[in-house]
C-alpha cells in the first residue's frame, strides 16, 4: 500500500480569524505516490461538469487506499477543507493516516517554515505560485493554472520527502520596533529525518495523536 502526497486549493482564502474554513470549497487538489520512479502528479477537480477532467471522488478514492497520507500542513488545512465535501467519517479516517512535515519542524522548533523554504534550503525547483495566485487563477477561469500550480505543490513535496533527510531553518520572533509587526528571523538549521520519523508514527496507534519525539 502505498504513500500518498496530496494537496488542496479552495476558492477563497482563509480571513485574518482563521475561523471561515466551513466557507472554503476546494477547486483543484493532486495527489501523487511516494516514491523514486513514480509517475507525475494526478489532479481532481471538485466540479468538473462539461469537461474531462477527474471529479474530486478520485482523490477520495486515493486517500483511501493509501496506508499513509501526507500534507503539509495537513491537518491545519487540507483535512478541515475536505470536511466541506466528505463525510466526517471518511475525513477522520484518513486524518489517522496523516504524517506531516511542517506539523513535525513546528513541534520540534515552534517556528512555521514554508514548503518553498524548504524546497530551496534543499536544492530543489521551488513553487511558481502561492495560494492566493491560485485564488485569483479560479476566480479569473484559469483552471488548467489552478490545477498545474497544485500537481507543482504535490510533486515538490513528493520530491523533498524522498530525499529521506531534510534540512529546514530554526527560527525565532524578533520585534522590530517602532509599532511594526514582529518578523522571524532564522536563527540556526535542523535536519528531519523522514524516513526515521514515518518508520515511528507508522508504528503508533492511529487513534494516537499525542506529539512524538522527532529525531533529528
Amino acid at each position: 500500500m502505498a504513500i500518498l502526497a496530496f494537496d488542496v486549493e479552495t476558492d477563497r482564502l482563509l480571513d485574518s480569524s482563521r475561523t471561515n474554513f466551513g466557507d472554503l470549497r476546494i477547486t483543484v487538489a493532486a495527489a501523487s505516490e511516494v516514491g523514486r520512479g513514480r509517475a507525475a502528479a494526478s489532479s481532481f477537480y471538485a466540479d468538473p461538469v462539461g469537461s474531462d477532467e477527474p471529479p474530486l471522488s478520485g482523490l477520495a478514492d486515493a486517500l483511501e487506499g493509501a496506508c499513509t497520507v501526507v500534507a503539509f500542513n495537513g491537518r491545519g488545512f487540507d483535512m478541515r477543507v475536505l470536511r466541506n465535501h466528505f463525510a466526517s467519517e471518511a475525513v477522520e479516517r484518513w486524518t489517522r493516516k496523516l504524517i506531516d512535515p511542517f506539523e513535525a519542524m513546528r513541534e520540534h522548533t515552534g517556528s512555521w517554515v514554508k514548503l518553498d523554504e524548504l524546497l530551496e534550503a534543499n536544492g530543489l525547483a521551488q513553487k511558481s505560485g502561492d495560494g492566493v495566485s491560485a485564488v485569483e487563477w479560479w476566480a479569473a477561469g484559469e483552471r488548467r493554472k489552478v490545477a498545474d500550480y497544485c500537481c507543482q505543490d504535490v510533486e515538490g513535496l513528493r520530491r523533498l520527502l524522498e530525499l529521506g533527510k531534510i534540512a529546514f531553518p530554526v527560527k525565532r520572533w524578533q520585534d522590530t520596533g517602532e509599532g511594526r509587526k514582529r518578523h522571524q528571523v532564522v536563527t540556526g538549521w535542523a535536519e528531519l529525518d523522514w524516513d526515521r520519523h514515518v518508520a515511528q508514527q507508522q508504528g503508533m496507534h492511529p487513534s494516537v495523536h499525542k506529539a512524538y519525539p522527532i529525531p533529528f
